[in-house]
């Protein structure tokens, strides 16, 4: 009985010791960053839904102008030609077309945007992953569910993209106006 349990108390200090000497060698593979609140962190975030509500809201604006026009045709052409269905069915198509393009327009300028916070995320995301001699770096918004400290890189990347905030918004003014 002794014996037994000087075996099961060994057993446990030998695994208690594996346990500790893995733990210790652990080093994450894989990085993520959290480009929400790196947006957010840095400032960026107001900033650029300054500039896209101002865009968006010249993009309604065109939007409800042609709502306008479209309603304003749409009853002349009922009274004028009493219901002339491929008529009124050009109209709808037509402005049907033109709240799709709009919509569209909208979702191009924010991908445009994303597109540039990456191209200035991801040079410095690669130097941090070098360092820590990390094999993937991702995007912890993208159905991320949990994430360790060690693993996040987006603390660091905070002060290296506020460093470069200015080029990022004169980048992300070009995009939301077309320049």
């Amino acid at each position: 009985m002794k014996n037994k349990l000087i075996d099961l108390v060994l057993i446990a200090a030998f695994v208690v010791c594996a346990v500790v000497i893995f733990r210790m060698q652990y080093r994450p593979v894989v990085g993520v960053v959290d480009m929400p609140r790196l947006v957010r962190e840095t400032g960026l975030r107001e900033s650029i839904e300054t500039r896209m509500s101002a865009a968006e809201r010249e993009l309604l604006e065109t939007a409800r102008r042609r709502e306008g026009e479209y309603t304003a045709n749409r009853r002349t052409l009922t009274a004028e030609e009493n219901r002339d269905e491929e008529a009124l069915a050009r109209l709808d198509r037509a402005f049907q077309q033109d709240v799709r393009q709009l919509q569209e327009t909208v979702a191009a300028r924010r991908q445009a945007v994303n597109a540039v916070l990456r191209r200035y995320v991801q040079p410095a995301a690669a130097q941090i992953a070098r360092r820590r001699r990390l094999h993937i770096v991702l995007d912890a918004s993208a159905n991320t569910l949990y994430v360790t400290r060690q693993a996040d890189l987006t603390d660091e990347l905070v002060p290296l993209l506020r460093a470069a905030q200015v080029a990022v918004l004169d980048d992300i003014e070009k995009v939301i106006t077309g320049e």
